[in-house]
Order: structure tokens, then C-alpha cells, then sequence
């Protein structure tokens, strides 16, 4: 069913939506980043988003990476139960095998939303400038040299690329399980979709009322901001234990209670 699920999220037009919205991002941090990190280096991870934190794309991107990772496969669940293919599917199948291949297929197609943008982008700035490490002590470095990724970034940065995305595509797919979970409850059709944006949001808001910058869900996933703070490394691991403890303990009470 895993396969049937992910053909069928990649035909939605919610997938290529968010897919364009995401590509959009792209396009307008390459067209509002300082000049000054294109004439004084030639060097790709002085461009990339989340890396270049002066263009207005990694101010975006990460802010709305919610919203496009739930996009595509959040409401599936929901229009399962509309349109009675769920008790077709749970005549064939149990309920904790139909769960189990939404939610895998869900955080598949999230996690694949979350990184292509930043592959064609990489694809693009790799082919046009260097890939050689930057001096450390470059004015205009991205990273701090006191970040949890800094050691891997000025020796081997298309690796620490690499691992940002790694750590995009499990958050971002982490953000589509948190929609498919919220088909659970009692919410009007298409709320599933903003729910895993608004627990990002309201990370960020409890970020600036304690000062802790750990609390933040954009800062923690954006590299540039998440090599500026010690705080945000063990929310690398907090964050997403959470969720899928929280996603589990969902789909466990749901079966208990025969609500599917």
C-alpha cells in the first residue's frame, strides 16, 4: 500500500502546489541576497538557503516548511474516511498496517517536499561556483566557528550540506505525521494542514519569551541559525522524539478506541 500511497500524494495538485510555492522560495532568495557574498568569494555556501541568511528566501523557507510538508499527504486520511475507502482498506488490512503505510508514505512525501527545492537550488549554485571549503576566519562566513556543525563546515561543507538536509527531510517529514495524526480528532476538513505550522509557530513564540533559542522549530532546522546558539543542537533530537512519541501514543488511541 506504501507504493499506492505515494503515487497517488505525487498526482495531487496539493503536492505540486506546495512543490511550486517551494521552488518560488528558491528563486526569491537568489534574487534578494546581499551582493556583497557574490563579489568578494567564489564560493556556493555563501548563496545556498538557510546558509545566506541576508536574501529573503531562508527568512521564508523555513517559516512555511510546515504548511508545505503537510500539504501534500496531511489530509489523505481525512478524504479516506469521505470517500470510504478507509473501511474498504480495513477490510483487507488492520488497522495498525493502514496506519503504519499512511504514516511511512506521509513522511516520505513530506520529507522529499521539504529537500527537492534545496537540491535544484544546490544542483544550480554548485555548477556556477566553488566548492572549496571557506577560510574560517571569512567575514561572511555562514556558519559561526563555535556552531555544533562549524568543525564539518570548514572542513568538508558539501557534507554538512548534505546533513542539513538530511535533518530538513526528517523535520519535514515529522511535519506531514503531525497533519496525518490530527485527522484524529474532531478538526473541519483541511485544518490538518496548518496544525503542524502552528506548533512551529508556537515554538518560535515561546523562543522570545524565554530567550532559549533551542525552542525554536525554524531557527533549530535552519543551519545559519542553528550553528549560532549551543542551545539548538540537543533540540536536533528532542524535537523529533517528541513528535513520533506523540504521533505513536495518537495512533495507539485510536486503535483503542476503534476511531479510525
Amino acid at each position: 500500500m506504501i507504493r499506492q500511497q505515494l503515487i497517488r500524494i505525487s498526482r495531487r495538485w496539493q503536492t505540486w502546489i506546495a512543490l511550486l510555492i517551494g521552488l518560488a522560495m528558491i528563486v526569491i532568495q537568489a534574487m534578494t541576497i546581499s551582493k556583497a557574498n557574490t563579489n568578494f568569494i567564489n564560493s556556493a555556501y555563501v548563496h545556498l538557503t538557510g546558509f545566506d541568511y541576508t536574501g529573503m528566501g531562508s527568512r521564508s523557507y523555513f517559516v512555511i516548511l510546515p504548511l508545505l510538508s503537510a500539504l501534500a499527504a496531511g489530509s489523505t486520511n481525512s478524504e479516506d474516511k469521505k470517500q470510504r475507502f478507509l473501511s474498504m482498506q480495513l477490510s483487507r488490512e488492520t488497522p495498525q498496517k493502514y496506519l503504519a503505510d499512511i504514516n511511512l508514505s506521509a513522511f516520505i512525501a513530506g520529507g522529499l517536499l521539504g529537500i527537492i527545492p534545496l537540491i535544484l537550488e544546490g544542483c544550480y549554485y554548485f555548477s556556477k561556483y566553488s566548492l572549496r571549503p571557506l577560510p574560517k576566519h571569512y567575514e561572511l562566513s555562514p556558519i559561526a566557528s563555535n556552531g555544533w556543525g562549524a568543525g564539518l563546515f570548514f572542513s568538508h561543507p558539501f557534507l554538512f550540506w548534505l546533513l542539513c538536509l538530511l535533518i530538513i527531510f526528517v523535520f519535514s517529514g515529522l511535519f506531514s505525521l503531525i497533519a496525518t495524526a490530527s485527522a484524529a480528532f474532531r478538526i473541519p476538513y483541511g485544518m490538518e494542514i496548518v496544525i503542524p505550522f502552528l506548533i512551529s509557530i508556537a515554538s518560535s513564540l515561546a523562543r522570545d519569551l524565554t530567550g532559549f533559542e533551542g525552542l525554536s522549530i525554524p531557527s533549530i532546522i535552519t543551519p545559519t541559525f542553528s550553528n549560532n546558539y549551543r542551545s539548538t543542537f540537543p533540540s536536533l533530537f528532542i524535537y523529533p522524539a517528541l513528535i513520533l512519541l506523540g504521533v505513536i501514543l495518537v495512533d495507539r488511541w485510536r486503535v483503542h478506541h476503534d476511531l479510525l
